[in-house]
């Protein structure tokens, strides 16, 4: 009886950590990458990176962008709420909207990399202590951005 208890608790942790988000690894071939200006001038321009948000300017392509990223990754729709839809060259380092340039990001792992964005971004556009080309080939470094992040700091 007892093991019929812990092999139900560890199934249903196992699903919770798979509606949670757990296990899903940007992959290199479905998230390549994609970037839309190479341009300190205009990615550092005030309100740039707000401009871009395809949420914010177009509601039916970011929908349909979610559709697109969730699907090539294998994630229900339904258990999208696990997930962040990340940008792997983010929109303030010129990165593009489009689904060769998103995935759907685990949320524990959001904020981590959230973090190491934000600092690129500041590096490239206020301490210049960075070039957007250097920043842009962190994030399109083969799929291990926790690596990027330790070599940045």
């Amino acid at each position: 009886m007892m093991r019929l208890i812990m092999l139900a608790v560890l199934g249903t942790i196992a699903l919770l950590s798979t509606a949670l988000g757990a296990g899903v690894a940007m992959d290199d071939s479905l998230t390549p990458g994609a970037i839309v200006s190479a341009d300190p001038a205009v990615v550092c321009a005030p309100s740039y990176a707000r401009s871009q948000r395809l949420y914010d300017t177009d509601r039916d392509a970011y929908w349909r962008t979610v559709h697109t990223v969730l699907d090539a990754y294998h994630v229900a729709f339904a258990d999208r709420h696990g997930y962040q839809i990340d940008h792997r060259v983010p929109l303030c380092l010129g990165g593009g909207n489009d689904a060769r340039n998103q995935w759907p990001q685990p949320l524990a792992e959001a904020h981590e990399k959230d973090d190491l964005e934000w600092a690129a971004c500041i590096a490239v556009c206020r301490d210049h202590t960075m070039t957007l080309d250097q920043a842009q080939r962190l994030f399109l470094a083969p799929a291990d951005w926790r690596g990027a992040w330790s070599a940045f700091r």
